[in-house]
């Protein structure tokens, strides 16, 4: 059997003690809204024909997005413009007659006024032809379609919702020992899943200081400016608030904590004797599977951080790229 040196202790795998700058944050989800939403109608009764969008669009002010059915309108507008016709031949022909004295002033003028009353006529049946479009009344999206072709629709009956998609809004819930952390004004950062690998700028636009009687919760208002429309209203985004920030911080991976039954201890690795020494540690915050060491390792100190299981104070160890535990599988 080889009992070389090298072959001598219980087998452990070591990492120094880093120091590290060390952000702590609150994770805090929301959906977006709009700031603003129109709800856009007919200025006319008549029989929706048909959306001109689908719902969840991009809409330009002007843009036409619905229409009625037309036919009613433009058969009054042809009998309209036919009559018309018919009474400016009448004038002509009346006019001749006047001139000849065949005609009264009276029967003269009531000819013209009736071809006048038709003229109008014509004018407004054209105008109100133009109404049975429905144009954007601004830019953002078309979210929703409220009434379905084929429908007869009165004046003024919703249609469809328009929003602003500059700004957008969400709201964040926090505890009451959180809302320090974000006073009105402050810039906070903004994922979102639907769009991995971008972040956004949101700021806190107001704070809602009624407590939720249930969640004992406040809520915090942010608006973002989103000035290329990326972002939808109903999209889910989250924000890493920062609460806390400590510089220059002694940490260790949590594998290296032991438990003995009242405290938790590190073993750190002594070179001068090759053995396991055990070190009662007081603990600060835990973050990204490694653990603040405020008292008991110096930075740069070796800890075990495997094979610790196996050894106790004054333990004779090795060091090992990794260790094998030869109890799996049994």
């Amino acid at each position: 059997v080889d009992t070389g040196p090298s072959y001598v202790g219980v087998p452990v795998v070591v990492a120094p003690a880093e120091t590290r700058d060390v952000t702590f944050s609150t994770e805090k989800v929301g959906i977006l809204r709009a700031h603003e939403e129109v709800k856009i109608n007919f200025s006319l009764p008549g029989n929706l024909s048909a959306f001109l969008v689908a719902e969840n669009t991009l809409v330009e002010k002007g843009q036409a997005v619905a229409r009625l059915d037309a036919t009613p309108l433009q058969s009054k507008l042809r009998e309209a413009e036919l009559q018309l016709a018919e009474l400016k031949r009448n004038v002509k022909r009346m006019q001749r007659f006047y001139r000849k004295q065949m005609a009264t002033q009276v029967e003269y003028d009531k000819i013209v006024t009736i071809y006048k009353q038709a003229r109008e006529q014509v004018k407004t049946l054209r105008e109100t032809l133009k109404k049975v479009v429905l144009y954007a009344p601004r830019n953002g999206l078309l979210t929703k379609r409220l009434v379905e072709p084929g429908n007869f629709v009165p004046p003024g009956v919703s249609v469809a919702v328009i929003v602003s998609l500059t700004p957008l809004e969400t709201e964040f819930e926090f505890a009451d020992t959180e809302r320090r952390f974000v006073p009105r004004g402050k810039v906070i950062e903004l994922t979102s899943e639907s769009l991995p690998g971008k972040t956004f700028q949101g700021k806190v636009s107001e704070d809602i200081p009624e407590v939720d009687v249930l969640s004992q919760l406040t809520k915090v208002e942010v608006e973002i400016t989103n000035t290329d429309g990326i972002l939808k209203p109903g999209m889910m985004v989250k924000a890493a608030i920062v609460t806390n920030r400590q510089r220059r911080v002694v940490t260790v991976p949590i594998d290296t904590l032991v438990y003995d039954g009242n405290d938790l201890s590190i073993f750190v690795y002594s070179r001068e004797t090759s053995e396991a020494v055990r070190r009662k540690v007081v603990l600060g915050k835990f973050f990204q599977r490694r653990v603040i060491v405020e008292k008991g390792i110096e930075p740069g100190e070796p800890v075990i951080v495997s094979g610790q299981g196996f050894v106790r104070n004054g333990t004779t160890v090795r060091l090992v790229d990794k260790v094998v535990d030869k109890t799996a599988g049994e």
